[in-house]
């Protein structure tokens, strides 16, 4: 596989990019093959060092040989956002990605067992009282169904931001109980019949794919642990459905995310599929005027491969900064710090917008352009900010990072309740395409908030319940 990406490899491509980009596949792959053949109850509860691993091979290894994808003829260049200056992916940054997924892993397994043995595992309770955790669990999905439903509190930031990830955590306890059969059979029906369906249809109403990847994984892998095994058909379908819809995206996106639209969620994901199936031929309703491309043409996959290709951003970070663009000097990392302050406390609390400062930073979007945003992954982040020593030294802290959150969160000697939740904390991630403090500047609060609810909460329903 690696010659034939390497034979045949677009034009664009000298053959040390190309190796090194077969390199990066090869070395973030690693962790994923490692942990398939670890035995069932040694892995960590969910897989986040793998799936960060496979994340940067398709991103910043695969991506690079299906840039041929983005040549457009007529205009002599890569399309690549709004990028008019020629754009491309030189053998120094491909090197600099090499470097960084290299250290990230190497760190992470020279840490991992020395975690392990001194970072504590995540407790929640010591002798759990199976109702108590249902009915705390239960309270957090009815929370997270009433922020959906209700437009007064879906309004409240504060409200959602703890309610979203909480109530996704109660749905994986609960959905680990019922696979250990722990739960009633008209409970199992609410949670996998109404709870479920529910948060999928609002998270697809939103138009945002990341959200739904992050949560069909999640699911996915909290069904591998209680299992035992992996649900191969699962894993395949995700990429499978994720490259069929992306085509369409857009025109979905323009539907749905149109001023002044009223539809319900139900009604926005079922003009979403009359959409897509659209465009497969299948007609259904009312379709779309013109989609701009063949189903299953090379150009029908320009918007997937333009949304997967971080080593391009990588690279364009890296040719124009310092001397064009200067350096950021920590700026994206400072929100880090009022993170830690609820919205509830600081009202006024200052929203993170580097989306669409790094876009017209580096001249991905127009000078004028306030409301698109494009994606500013962590190892371009690093190096915008400190250069070679903030991508060498960042990565490195990433895989301590990843041995870390694995340990504490995820053990493979984490509890139903404890891995469950810790699970549903890291899940997101694995996908490390959004600056650093977005990602991952809430996490201890809500970490700290859910073990405060189950642990007090506990306390109290043991004394209450018969």
């Amino acid at each position: 596989m690696t010659a034939y990406l390497v034979f045949h490899r677009h034009e664009f491509l000298s053959s040390t990019t190309a190796l090194l980009a077969a390199g990066i596949m090869f070395v973030g792959l690693l962790p994923a093959v490692h942990w398939v053949m670890r035995r069932p109850d040694q892995r960590p509860r969910f897989p986040l060092m793998a799936l960060a691993g496979v994340y940067y091979s398709i991103f910043y290894g695969g991506s690079v040989f299906l840039i041929g994808i983005m040549w457009y003829e007529d205009l002599v260049r890569l399309y690549f956002y709004y990028q008019s200056p020629p754009i491309y992916i030189d053998e120094k940054s491909i090197f600099a990605a090499f470097c960084g997924v290299t250290l990230m892993v190497s760190v992470y397994y020279l840490s991992s067992r020395y975690i392990s043995r001194v970072l504590p595992v995540l407790k929640f309770v010591t002798n759990p009282n199976v109702n108590a955790i249902k009915l705390l669990s239960w309270t957090l999905i009815v929370g997270r169904l009433v922020h959906h439903l209700v437009p007064f509190i879906s309004n409240m930031p504060t409200v959602g931001s703890f309610i979203v990830p909480a109530g996704t955590a109660g749905m994986v306890v609960l959905y680990a109980m019922w696979r250990r059969k722990m739960l009633a059979p008209f409970e199992a029906g609410i949670l996998l019949l109404i709870a479920f369906p529910v948060v999928l249809t609002m998270t697809v109403a939103t138009g945002f794919l990341s959200p739904i990847i992050v949560l069909a994984v999640l699911i996915i892998f909290a069904e591998a642990w209680m299992a035992k095994r992996l649900p191969w058909k699962s894993i395949v379908a995700v990429p499978v459905i994720f490259l069929l819809v992306y085509p369409v995206i857009s025109q979905v996106r323009n539907v749905i995310w149109a001023p002044g639209n009223t539809q319900t969620a139900i009604e926005k994901v079922t003009l979403s599929a009359i959409i897509i199936l659209g465009f497969y031929g299948l007609e259904l309703g009312t379709p779309v005027k013109s989609y701009g491309v063949e189903p299953g043409s090379l150009r029908s996959f320009s918007g997937v491969v333009t949304r997967i290709s971080h080593q391009l951003l990588l690279s364009r970070v890296i040719q124009t900064t310092p001397h064009d663009v200067p350096y950021w000097g920590g700026e994206t990392y400072v929100p880090l710090i009022s993170k830690l302050v609820p919205r509830a406390v600081w009202a006024e609390k200052p929203e993170e917008r580097f989306g669409n400062e790094f876009g017209r930073r580096y001249g991905l979007l127009n000078p004028d352009e306030r409301q698109m945003s494009v994606n500013l992954p962590w190892m371009p982040e690093m190096f915008a900010n400190f250069g070679w020593l903030g991508l060498l030294v960042g990565m490195s802290a990433i895989g301590l990072l990843m041995a870390m959150l694995e340990t504490f969160f995820v053990s493979p000697r984490a509890g139903l309740l404890e891995g469950a939740i810790g699970m549903s904390i890291v899940s997101p991630l694995f996908m490390q395409e959004s600056n650093f403090s977005l990602m991952v500047g809430n996490i201890p609060l809500i970490a700290l908030t859910i073990w405060l609810y189950y642990r007090f909460g506990h306390r109290i329903l043991v004394r209450l319940l018969p």
